[in-house]
């Protein structure tokens, strides 16, 4: 073997181990509300720290839990939304809003993240509404009003 294909090799070797680890990592279903664009959709997204920093597009997240129609979610958040130049409320609570970019998933009883199923997204398309925009500058306001139901 010449080193023209040991280097040929060895890059296939690499192409494939990148190609396992990709494999391995645990993907999330959710659905994304996107304050900037106004739109709440399903996405799927890796559960490692920097791809949720990449997908809310900030520096620091926080998880919130929410009950929508008697179902609890977990709110994976901007934590420094209220920080921004033009904070945006993605998610009016009971007790506090949400601010900035979100995304509504599931967690399981040990606190670890999990997808949505096929029933949650339908939940969520019915409870979670695009509010309106502020005719004062033309730029989305995204407003998501989720319901909970009184006992």
């Amino acid at each position: 073997m010449n080193v023209k294909e040991g280097l040929e090799l060895m890059d296939e070797m690499d192409r494939k181990n990148k190609q396992a680890v990709e494999a391995h990592k645990e993907l999330i279903r959710g659905m994304f509300v996107d304050v900037d664009a106004g739109t709440v959709e399903p996405v799927m997204v890796c559960n490692e720290l920097h791809d949720w920093y990449k997908q809310l597009r900030c520096d620091l997240i926080d998880i919130v839990t929410a009950s929508i129609d008697g179902e609890d979610f977990a709110i994976v958040c901007d934590d420094e939304g209220l920080l921004k130049e033009s904070p945006r409320t993605a998610v009016h609570g009971s007790l506090q809003d949400i601010v900035g970019n979100a995304m509504i998933c599931r967690d399981t009883l040990d606190g670890q993240l999990a997808s949505l199923s096929d029933r949650d997204i339908q939940l969520l398309r019915q409870h979670v509404k695009v509010a309106g925009r502020r005719a004062k500058n033309r730029r989305a306001r995204m407003e998501i009003w989720h319901y909970i139901e009184a006992d």
